[in-house]
């Protein structure tokens, strides 16, 4: 197969970036609305080349931020949104969702939810720990809006399976996790959180209606308040829905001048749209 050499050139760049030969520092760095998390803030940003290309894409938030969170018996309006989850643990969620940065279309995410989960979730004795859902969503608002569990058909999209080739090696659907504005949270059998050891963070792909629709870094609050400097590989597909610049690590950060953290997916990477097989 011939590869276009728009495609060749964004593979090239991102080993350089990996290699270190291309100074990223920089940069430009657009940001999105500033909005209140905790006793903090949180807003989103874009880092691009100088092309215009995107090559990181994040959330930081100031250290205020993992104090004064909503507890599980709160009641909240529209900002930060209280969700009951459908796991069967009678826990709450509560969603605080960010826009991107208007200046630019970083294809193909849309918007960020942070979702701040006081009693974390299922499985029990894994997942049940305060901790943070960041989702980078590929569908735009009103189509997640969309997703109800009141809809007959639900769960059958929830956990309709996609095509194998957008399912990263190792990665499973959690029982369970088909949630509303969501869809199903396909998880990795490999983690260590599922091999004995405490649950600090872990990456998971989001679906519905077989369709790949978030990438999700989890963290335990915990592991924030340690403050990390960690960059992790995310696993790969072998295809990918639409064109587009899509991240091949993320990373959590603490800037300490700032005392801020970030979330951020890293080497994003322009893969065209590959036609799938019907599953």
């Amino acid at each position: 197969m011939i590869i276009g050499k728009k495609l060749l050139l964004a593979v090239i760049v991102s080993v350089l970036i990996t290699w270190g030969i291309v100074d990223t520092a920089q940069a430009e760095q657009i940001y999105g609305e500033s909005k209140p998390l905790g006793k903090g803030n949180a807003i989103t940003w874009v880092k691009l080349d100088d092309s215009g290309h995107p090559l990181d894409i994040g959330v930081s938030f100031s250290k205020e931020a993992l104090s004064g969170l909503p507890t599980e018996s709160d009641k909240t309006g529209n900002y930060p949104l209280r969700l009951m989850m459908m796991d069967g643990s009678g826990n709450p969620t509560f969603e605080y969702e960010l826009p991107l940065p208007t200046e630019v279309s970083v294809t193909p995410f849309t918007h960020v939810g942070i979702n701040w989960n006081p009693k974390g979730h299922t499985p029990d004795g894994i997942f049940s720990f305060p901790h943070f859902d960041i989702h980078f969503y590929l569908m735009d608002c009103q189509k997640r809006y969309a997703i109800k569990a009141t809809d007959h058909d639900f769960l059958d999209k929830a956990y309709k399976a996609p095509p194998e080739e957008f399912v990263a090696p190792g990665y499973f659907p959690a029982p369970m996790s088909a949630e509303p504005r969501m869809g199903v949270h396909w998880v990795d059998a490999t983690a260590s959180e599922f091999h004995g050891e405490t649950f600090t963070k872990t990456m998971i792909y989001g679906f519905y209606d077989g369709e790949i629709v978030f990438f999700e870094p989890m963290i335990s609050r915990d592991f924030l308040l340690n403050k990390p400097n960690k960059t992790f590989p995310i696993k790969q597909t072998a295809a990918y829905p639409q064109d587009g610049y899509y991240p091949t690590a993320y990373s959590i950060n603490y800037d300490a001048n700032h005392e801020e953290y970030t979330v951020s997916l890293n080497g994003l990477t322009f893969r065209p749209a590959t036609v799938a097989s019907v599953p």
